[in-house]
């Protein structure tokens, strides 16, 4: 037997013709149907995607979050920690001058005891050699 449409009588290749038209037909819409399967399924494969690119950022924005909090934390910290410098910086300025001022009323306290001793010396000095009669 003969493939159809190959030596049939010139009648029997109209009535094949429709068949064939068929054919092609059912092949184009198997062919679109295919197609529009491939499409959905790429479809649904860069919705997946969008999805994950999605939660990567949200997981990202909430990172970043909490780091936020952390360096808010870190620079309130340093903030304390130069106030506090600052006041021990002061509080060592004025303990020097008091330790200054203190050694100066120390030096002066010793002076005038050094002036008073003298003072006691020579006044006894002069009292020995003083005659009794001058007294």
């Amino acid at each position: 037997d003969a493939p159809p449409g190959e030596g049939a009588p010139p009648g029997a290749a109209g009535a094949a013709g429709p068949r064939q038209v068929q054919l092609q037909i059912d092949a184009e819409d198997a062919y679109s149907a295919q197609l529009e399967r491939e499409r959905a399924e790429e479809i649904e494969r860069l919705a997946a995607q969008v999805s994950t690119v999605n939660m990567i950022y949200r997981d990202i924005a909430s990172l970043v979050g909490a780091q936020q909090e952390d360096v808010d934390e870190i620079e309130d910290l340093v903030s304390r920690s130069h106030d506090r410098t600052t006041s021990g910086h002061r509080q060592l300025e004025r303990a020097v001058r008091r330790r200054v001022q203190k050694h100066r009323c120390c030096a002066y306290f010793l002076c005038f005891l050094l002036l008073l001793i003298v003072l006691v010396v020579l006044a006894v000095i002069v009292a020995r050699h003083v005659p009794a009669a001058a007294r």
